[in-house]
């Protein structure tokens, strides 16, 4: 079985999410590979009947990047019915953590018939933001720092590995 790990992330921070997951799903003993849809031609992967899928997004206004959207819907047909497994990652804001609508992770959830859905935190470093990105951080006054928790990120790949590993027996 292979696991495409596929992923929207516009600094960087959620791709090294993505291939963190990858690496702890290739350490279990299963072949992944990791397309990053901006840059990979991730809307030619080519998924298998028997594949699975860990797809996510960076968070920017409480949904998903575009291209993350474009490619469920492109997709739709080839994510159902198979395991597939959702993450996002955004930066921290508030005392909840990440700003994400569980309105709109609920429809994309039920819209994939995914497995599950995790959200990470991920970082704010304000030197790789565009002048626009970098005026809404501080209007929402996001803090700067690297807010990933690696072990919850390591913990969550091991959980989608075992639930691999049980439907295989």
């Amino acid at each position: 079985m292979r696991v495409h790990v596929i992923v929207a992330s516009r600094h960087d921070g959620t791709l090294e999410i993505a291939r963190t997951i990858g690496d702890v799903l290739a350490e279990r003993g299963y072949a992944t590979d990791v397309t990053r849809l901006e840059r990979d031609d991730a809307f030619d992967v080519e998924i298998g009947p028997d594949d699975a899928v860990v797809l996510g997004s960076a968070v920017y206004v409480g949904e998903w990047m575009g291209r993350a959207q474009r490619f469920v819907e492109q997709h739709a047909d080839d994510l159902h019915g198979r395991p597939l497994w959702l993450f996002s990652s955004g930066a921290k804001h508030g005392a909840d953590g990440a700003e994400v609508s569980d309105t709109w992770i609920d429809s994309l959830e039920a819209s994939t018939d995914a497995m599950g859905h995790h959200l990470f935190l991920s970082r704010m470093d304000p030197s790789r933001l565009s002048f626009g990105e970098r005026f809404v951080a501080t209007n929402k006054q996001l803090p700067s720092g690297d807010f990933r928790d690696w072990d919850d990120i390591r913990a969550w790949a091991n959980d989608i590995a075992d639930t691999l590993a049980a439907a295989d027996n």
